[in-house]
């Protein structure tokens, strides 16, 4: 549900990733933005099989693959280069957090090692389970939450398998077909073992913000006694039509959110979804709060509730096509999904798309019928064309990215949108005033024209009223993780 908020003036600046044409296909979400990135290896929409050169970080070796006309996996937060960094080419540089990032992993990878059986390499199912030991805490929870990153550029593409030694990490693909492989075009088996050596400004920044995150959240559930919609911030899965959705209802109703999270005051928390079967996970560890999103100084919640998100679509095999998932839950929201689905998992309320066929005065109506009644909106913005260089359209949205619909002024016919990554903002080259006036401070709110609103996001998902689902009683608790000592 979704308040509507004509006070507001604080635009802002970011915008999250969906996954997915406009269609019914799924919406992924962009992780958190981070600095300048080089421009051909990431582009990290966790791409469809054809998207592979930008994706695996190839571009010098002169392969950069198409964008599959379908479903992207998700946008994350400051994966995307500006159109100055493309222009720019490849950083010539590694930032400090990235050289910071490879010595704690070396300094690091005995302890990770043997704790998955001494083999002297992890596979990303290893990493899965190291993600959610307790005992791996501050930088090395950090560096371990980039290695998650690293691992999930790969893990989405049909026939790839990574592993991480002491001192670097490969990837190697095999897969037929046309557009299938690294490359492309046939059946192909390589491996791309720099993934440790190359420059990776994204993945240093990517650590420097998990040092950040574990540093600052308080393993409470609520710091200040209930949910602040604006702290929650997507991070590293692709999922922003889940943390849109999340967002919308947390700035409608947080009590509602408030009432959902039970504390089963054994290290576990239940949360009892109204669209679907209560679901039972561990607290976030530090890799987990590191990688993944969540609400940051505000405490626990918004990772549990994106914990806990992932574990039921795991449940209700509505992610059989993340083979990377291996028993993390937070994986389980990765890679893309549907808003429509968020929506009905989070209210028990069927959700649909309003119709595109509507008179810009009657769908500003709707929108403001929708925002009066608290129902949640999420815009979906357009799939990436073939061949996309940056990820981002004209006017700076990232393709196929969520975001939250939380206003609208008719007087001016504007739009307010919220980014789930909390920052990189929107802009229109072609009306420099009209995007002064809509890029400001770090909460990832903006406001659009209606025009540009409804050309740049073709879908938007709304809560109607419609019963969907009886929730029924709390689930039991799980075991807490055992992991092999080595």
């Amino acid at each position: 549900m979704l308040v509507h908020d004509s006070s507001s003036t604080a635009p802002a600046k970011p915008q999250a990733l969906h996954t997915g044409p406009a269609t019914p296909a799924s919406h992924g979400a962009a992780a958190e933005p981070t600095d300048t990135v080089h421009v051909a290896s990431y582009v990290d929409h966790v791409p469809a099989l054809a998207q592979v050169g930008e994706h695996l970080g190839l571009a010098a070796n002169g392969v950069a693959g198409p964008s599959e006309a379908g479903e992207h996996p998700g946008s994350i937060p400051g994966a995307h280069p500006t159109a100055a960094s493309a222009a720019a080419g490849p950083a010539k540089k590694a930032p400090a957090g990235y050289s910071a990032f490879t010595q704690q992993y070396r300094q690091d990878f005995g302890h990770w090692n043997s704790l998955t059986g001494n083999k002297g390499y992890l596979t990303n199912n290893d990493i899965n389970k190291l993600m959610q030991d307790p005992s791996i805490k501050g930088n090395e929870a950090a560096a371990l939450g980039s290695v998650r990153q690293i691992a999930d550029r790969y893990t989405n593409m049909a026939g790839t398998t990574v592993k991480f030694t002491a001192h670097g990490a490969s990837a190697t693909n095999t897969s037929g077909g046309a557009g299938g492989g690294f490359f492309g075009g046939g059946t192909t088996t390589r491996t791309d073992s720099k993934l440790l050596d190359e420059d990776k400004p994204d993945i240093g920044q990517s650590y420097l913000n998990g040092q950040q995150k574990t540093a600052e959240t308080p393993h409470t559930l609520f710091a200040n006694g209930k949910p602040d919609w604006q702290a929650l911030k997507q991070g590293g899965s692709g999922d922003c039509y889940w943390m849109s959705t999340l967002d919308d209802e947390a700035k409608a109703d947080p009590n509602a959110i408030k009432n959902m999270i039970h504390d089963n005051q054994n290290g576990s928390y239940t949360v009892n979804f109204k669209g679907t079967k209560p679901v039972t996970v561990q607290a976030p560890t530090d890799a987990e709060i590191a990688a993944f999103g969540g609400s940051g100084k505000d405490g626990l919640w918004g990772s549990v509730m994106e914990k806990a998100y992932g574990q039921s679509r795991i449940n209700n095999f509505q992610n059989m096509e993340n083979p990377g998932a291996g028993g993390e839950p937070f994986e389980g929201a990765n890679f893309g999904g549907q808003s429509t689905d968020a929506t009905e998992t989070l209210t028990g309320h069927k959700a649909n798309n309003i119709s595109n066929h509507l008179s810009n005065q009657r769908y500003g109506a709707q929108l403001q019928s929708d925002l009066q009644h608290h129902d949640l909106l999420v815009a979906s913005t357009q799939g990436a064309p073939p061949f996309s260089k940056t990820g981002l359209e004209p006017d700076g949205l990232p393709y196929g990215h969520d975001l939250s619909v939380i206003g609208f002024n008719p007087k001016n016919d504007e739009v307010e949108v919220r980014n789930p990554w909390g920052s990189n903002g929107y802009h229109n080259a072609e009306q420099p005033k009209d995007a002064a006036s809509l890029v400001n401070g770090q909460s990832g709110i903006f406001w659009m024209k209606l025009n540009n609103f409804r050309q740049d996001m073709p879908e938007v998902s709304q809560e109607t009223s419609g019963k969907f689902y009886q929730a029924g009683p709390v689930a039991t608790p799980i075991q807490p993780l055992k992991l092999a000592s080595g």
